[in-house]
């Protein structure tokens, strides 16, 4: 079964995200790293707002899964050592895992609405960020039902040059996700190029 969506009210957590960030990116002494958290709060506040807009529009969101004994718990700061070092954040302490094939099935439904509202990619304006965010935002929205007690493990990812997803399967892997063509493109920490992770941001 589908549920037609409006504007969902769990978004006004997402236009207040400048508020949310002001609390993550505390004032430091370092005049740079300052300036960078700034440049950050800033980045959010615009693309929000973009967003915002863009989600006036009729969405179709599928319906979540039941939850199951296939969920897992998971505090992504304790996982992501055994991938590296990034730059991680969560909004949250934990998040729920879901099956591989069950975040496929999942992602696939959402990816499809997020075509509707991006059809056409467009510099600054419908691009990978833009991506990312949105996909983000929706599975975000599919989640946020009265059953479940925490969002799912699903991130906004950034190598140095392009955004992305990522998220967490109950088998413990970390997939890297591509919102524009709906590909699991490898796993954390083994991806290159333009898929090489450095930031990790769970905002759900």
């Amino acid at each position: 079964m589908k549920m037609y969506w409006k504007v969902p009210n769990y978004l006004k957590k997402y236009v207040r995200i400048q508020d949310m960030l002001r609390n993550i990116f505390r004032p430091c002494d370092c005049g740079e790293e300052l300036k960078k958290c700034v440049k950050d709060k800033e980045y959010f506040a615009k693309r929000a707002e973009t967003l915002s807009r863009a989600l006036a529009k009729s969405i179709n969101l599928p319906e979540p899964p039941d939850p199951s004994e296939g969920m897992e718990e998971v505090n992504p700061w304790k996982l992501i050592g055994k991938y590296g070092k990034y730059d991680i954040l969560t909004a949250d302490k934990y998040y729920y895992t879901l099956p591989l094939n069950t975040w496929i099935k999942i992602l696939s439904s959402i990816q499809i609405q997020v075509e509707k509202i991006l059809p056409k990619w467009r510099v600054d304006v419908a691009d990978c960020d833009d991506y990312a965010l949105l996909m983000a935002s929706f599975v975000a929205a599919v989640f946020a039902k009265p059953y479940y007690d925490k969002q799912v493990a699903f991130a906004i990812t950034w190598s140095h040059s392009h955004a992305y997803n990522s998220f967490i399967t109950s088998e413990g892997t970390w997939e890297i996700y591509e919102p524009q063509s709906n590909a699991i493109v490898g796993r954390l920490g083994k991806t290159t190029g333009i898929y090489k992770t450095e930031k990790i941001w769970f905002m759900g």
